[in-house]
């Protein structure tokens, strides 16, 4: 059967099942960007010929046109939901991405202070502080009532 009617199919049934109208644009942009690839690349519009081999080139196309992990993983997720539709209404026997894995996303490191930093902050912020009890005549055992309370 073509790969295009069972993605019809494949949204009127999450329509059914009263997915979010933006779940539902994500899964089908998704899988029609899998769809166009198998198509141009390798002439395939018939969901029984789609193996295994067939994501995985359509995977390293994503990672070659420059796209993310994260994003590429979306994608596969996406692609998952998919078949296991076409697996569960009995289309294809075989799920072609049983074996896929997700790939390894890159991980955020957020730069912390340094304790030299840190120290330069510290000394800037208690001659602030000194300046502002001088200039305003705060007197000290005020000034430490309202750091303290």
């Amino acid at each position: 059967m073509f790969i295009k009617d069972l993605l019809k199919e494949f949204t009127f049934d999450l329509q059914i099942k009263n997915y979010s109208k933006r779940t539902i644009e994500t899964y089908n942009y998704n899988v029609g960007q899998l769809i166009n690839f198998l198509e141009t690349h390798h002439d395939i519009s018939d969901v029984e010929d789609v193996s295994s081999l067939h994501i995985k080139k359509f995977i390293q196309y994503q990672k070659e046109i420059g796209n993310k992990p994260n994003y590429i993983n979306t994608i596969i997720k996406s692609l998952r939901a998919f078949y296991s539709y076409l697996v569960n209404e009995e289309y294809v026997s075989l799920n072609a991405l049983a074996k896929i894995k997700l790939l390894k996303e890159d991980k955020i490191v957020i730069k912390t202070f340094t304790d030299k930093i840190a120290s330069m902050w510290q000394s800037t912020l208690n001659r602030r502080f000194f300046m502002l009890i001088k200039s305003a005549g705060i007197r000290p055992v005020n000034f430490l009532s309202l750091v303290q309370g």
